[in-house]
């Protein structure tokens, strides 16, 4: 993958609120994937954060006079929201076997530790 393509998707990782060791895994791991991965990664990471901000959007103005109860539910819903899915974990899997060996074996790994996958 070339260096701003990398850059790119560091910064929608950033932005999709994964965390940081996620990040780091994510762009070093695939550095060596080719372009059409890369850029089916970019797409799925850009509609996280687009999903994120809409239900941010929409709940912002609902959240005025919520109990500290209701918030604190739909702090957890969003959440998980931010997460990635597992249907998304999945097709990372099945992506990075195309990518190259050992990058398959890595994503696995990141999300099987479920601490990794909470947001800080």
């Amino acid at each position: 993958m070339s260096t701003r393509m990398m850059r790119i998707l560091g910064i929608l990782s950033k932005q999709a609120g994964l965390p940081e060791s996620i990040q780091m895994s994510l762009v070093s791991e695939l550095k060596d994937a080719n372009l059409d991965t890369g850029k089916r990664i970019i797409s799925i990471l850009s509609k996280q954060k687009a999903l994120s901000e809409d239900i941010l959007t929409a709940l912002k103005p609902r959240l005025e006079n919520a109990d500290p109860d209701a918030i604190k539910w739909i702090d957890n819903v969003i959440d998980k929201q931010l997460a990635l899915s597992e249907s998304t974990e999945k097709f990372l899997v099945a992506m990075s076997e195309r990518a190259g060996p050992g990058v398959r074996k890595r994503i696995v790994e990141i999300f099987e530790n479920p601490a990794s996958r909470s947001l800080p």
